[in-house]
């Protein structure tokens, strides 16, 4: 014979409502320190709103010597002009950030604390940190211009360059001097050293040997037109094969990979309301971070940088 056990009663959780959590979160409190409101979301677990936090923050930064680098701030771009924001710590930083020697696009700075490198830009508005994981790359562009021989550049030209900010990108299938070819390759015309961290795969022009035009890469009527994103209504831009297949193109996709589609066959739609209903839509992603990216000194032929 077997004996049941009745279960416990367990005790009811009652799960609220996300909009309820919602406006918790949002809800408004008001400091005792500086009498400031701001919803709940941004204090601290030191109990002081995001004001009061920020300036003591500030204060201390402001009080301990060094570049952002050795200060303990983590800030790796400033805003070098004067009368920009943070006036009091921005000082600080321009008693510390000194120059160094002129480079070819901009002014290489050293602090006199930790002999962390910083690079001013050739417009004199941003001051940037050169990484550790960048300097080898860094010293490399240094020491030689990073220009393409004239052949090599005439080939870039007929591709076609597309600016986005302060890059202009070529697209290209480029055969480097240790013979490895990249069938997505990417050349990155700037005014400024390698040391940006949120581009991953990195190299110079003189690395280059041979390129021809990839034929996976977009047309340049395709790419000039995803520059313009926030103003289409695609985010980016409609094209369309011959055989009536349409694809999306989103901001800054260089390539298509998609089955079935040739690039060279692409063609812009000026007129993406007008395609018939029930169309499918493919897509062309942006793969910036697979492409191998060659960095090339700006041209006068690309405009002012």
């Amino acid at each position: 014979m077997t004996h049941t056990h009745p279960r416990r009663p367990q005790p009811r959780t009652v799960r609220r409502p996300a909009a309820w959590r919602d406006a918790d979160l949002y809800r408004q409190k008001i400091c005792r320190v500086c009498g400031a409101s701001s919803p709940r979301a941004g204090w601290k677990n030191c109990g002081g709103c995001p004001a009061c936090v920020a300036r003591v923050r500030e204060k201390k930064l402001a009080a301990t010597a060094g570049c952002p680098a050795c200060d303990g701030s983590g800030t790796a771009v400033l805003q070098w002009r004067q009368g920009g924001a943070g006036s009091a710590r921005a000082a600080k930083y321009r008693a510390f950030i000194r120059p160094q020697r002129n480079l070819r696009f901009g002014t290489l700075h050293a602090c006199t604390r930790c002999a962390a490198l910083w690079v001013l830009d050739l417009h004199k508005r941003y001051m940037r940190l050169v990484l550790k994981r960048r300097r080898e790359l860094f010293t490399t562009w240094c020491t030689r211009p990073q220009v393409l021989p004239r052949p090599l550049l005439r080939r870039a030209l007929a591709i076609g360059a597309v600016r986005y900010d302060e890059f202009a990108y070529v697209p290209c299938r480029v055969t480097t001097r240790d013979g490895v070819t990249h069938a997505h390759a990417l050349l990155s015309f700037q005014a400024e050293p390698p040391i940006d961290d949120w581009r991953k795969n990195l190299r110079l022009a003189t690395d280059i040997r041979d390129l021809q035009l990839s034929p996976q890469a977009l047309p340049l009527p395709v790419r000039t037109a995803t520059t313009d994103f926030w103003d289409a209504p695609y985010g980016g831009a409609l094209a369309a094969t011959p055989a009536g297949a349409y694809v999306h193109v989103q901001p800054g996709a260089q390539f298509v990979t998609l089955a079935g589609v040739e690039a060279a066959d692409l063609r812009l739609v000026r007129h993406p309301e007008r395609r018939p209903p029930g169309t499918r839509i493919r897509q062309a992603s942006n793969r910036l971070q697979s492409c191998q990216i060659f960095v090339v000194d700006w041209i006068r032929e690309l405009g002012r940088c």
